[in-house]
């Protein structure tokens, strides 16, 4: 009986000990295209591995500049209301569905970055 009590912590300890498969490259955070030329220094990113990055690195800049502006007029529109105007709560509900949109695109151009520094990685 004591064996199967004793079971549980033996399975997570064997889980915990295997080896990890880590890249032998650490990654830095790609946010915009200046963030691809270190990689580019190390020899591990071939010259359209780079570009590739560069375009998700420059569509992923232009989406967060786009996210900084939505919630921007979120804030400036909520500042200059003055009442409770039925108009101006449309164009706030409106402008928060666009930041949620563009939030996803953030999220969706994120992966790809990450997918392909995995794919890069596995290549090592």
């Amino acid at each position: 009986m004591r064996q199967f009590i004793f079971l549980p912590l033996i399975t997570a300890l064997m889980l915990v000990s295997q080896p990890t498969t880590a890249c032998p490259v650490s990654w830095p955070d790609i946010r915009d295209p200046s963030d691809v030329a270190p990689l580019m220094e190390g020899d591990h990113v071939t010259g359209a591995e780079a570009d590739q990055l560069g375009v998700l690195a420059a569509r992923r800049q232009g989406v967060a500049a786009k996210l900084l502006e939505l919630r921007y007029a979120i804030g400036k529109n909520a500042a200059n209301a003055a009442t409770d105007d039925a108009d101006l709560s449309a164009r706030i509900t409106d402008l928060r569905r666009q930041v949620d949109a563009t939030d996803q695109q953030l999220a969706f151009i994120d992966d790809e970055i990450e997918q392909l520094l995995a794919g890069l990685c596995a290549a090592l």
